[in-house]
């Protein structure tokens, strides 16, 4: 590994080590050690895209009292939570993607579980939902890639986000049938992501209506490369036609590469929508979408094409559909 001896005169507030796209297969005790202490707060270590498959216990040693440290590990060929990491005392964020991980270790998970924010993670090779997510007290952000699971169990997620601080989740790629219901036990959830979940259908969704409250302040929804013709009915909290109320903090809502073919009358409903994408989705454009008439078209993040006339959407609204009775 090389060595910082060219940094050992300055501050930094934020140092970045980039060591990413190498052929590094290994990680010695004290690598990044310098012959003077380091002065900074914030260390953001890029060791993704290389070939580690084993990193020393004592690698950390020289940055593990450093306020933030930022571990990015992915697309490498770890098998597990290397025990190196519950050396850094303030781990923030912590990306595993990419790598051929099966199990987790409490022993790692409980010493982090006091700073760790960020967890990103791949679970195709896990067989069951790894329940010690519940050691990461802080964490309020996960990230997870290629869920095998159909279904998660209604306490998945006991012991994330169940602070002060508003909690995001992501899934992207799984074999999910549902929209899983833990969701709705998360607190202050404000970014839901669940992509290329080509399983869930529009009955899928269904659950969503049982999450009135929790729900009702995300600011940002992706349901991109799903399976489904109709838009789940999310936007209307309360299922209810006599009593609905909106989502009233929405901003961002990403809709490409699904079966529908319109434009949900429902984007009218959250009025801090500014930013929708319905890329790749075939649209029939008639006088149906007069309900659109007054809606402002450049929040189209894309501009697809009609079917019939060949024209974009955005064209379709402010002069076709104008036109309307």
């Amino acid at each position: 590994m090389p060595t910082f001896s060219s940094l050992q005169q300055h501050h930094y507030y934020q140092l970045r080590v980039h060591f990413e796209d190498n052929s590094i297969s290994y990680i010695p005790a004290y690598a990044f050690q310098a012959p003077n202490k380091l002065s900074t707060n914030h260390i953001l270590l890029f060791l993704s895209d290389n070939q580690i498959s084993n990193l020393n216990v004592d690698a950390f040693l020289g940055i593990e009292n450093t306020t933030f440290v930022d571990l990015e590990l992915g697309n490498n060929n770890l098998t597990s939570v290397t025990l190196a990491v519950k050396q850094i005392k303030h781990i923030r964020l912590l990306d595993l993607t990419g790598n051929p991980i099966h199990t987790l270790d409490s022993s790692v998970l409980s010493p982090i579980g006091h700073s760790l924010e960020v967890l990103e993670l791949d679970l195709s090779l896990f067989s069951k939902w790894p329940r010690k997510f519940r050691l990461l007290g802080k964490m309020n952000y996960q990230y997870l890639k290629n869920t095998p699971f159909t279904h998660l169990d209604k306490d998945a997620f006991n012991g994330f986000g169940f602070g002060q601080t508003p909690v995001a989740l992501e899934f992207l790629g799984s074999h999910l049938e549902y929209f899983p219901g833990a969701i709705c036990k998360l607190p202050k959830l404000y970014l839901l992501t669940i992509d290329n979940s080509p399983f869930i259908n529009d009955n899928g969704y269904s659950l969503f209506s049982q999450c009135h409250d929790q729900l009702s302040g995300f600011e940002r929804l992706s349901l991109t490369s799903n399976n489904f013709h109709s838009f789940p009915d999310v936007l209307r909290i309360a299922p209810s036609l006599t009593n609905i109320r909106f989502n009233k903090q929405l901003q961002e809502l990403y809709l490409g590469d699904t079966a529908m073919k319109t434009i949900p009358q429902a984007i009218l409903s959250p009025p801090k929508l500014s930013a929708i994408d319905m890329s790749n989705i075939v649209k029939d454009c008639t006088c149906d979408l007069s309900y659109l008439k007054h809606w402002n078209a450049s929040a189209l993040l894309s501009d697809p094409m009609c079917t019939f006339p060949r024209v974009t959407v955005k064209q379709y609204i402010t002069t076709y559909l104008q036109q309307c009775p």
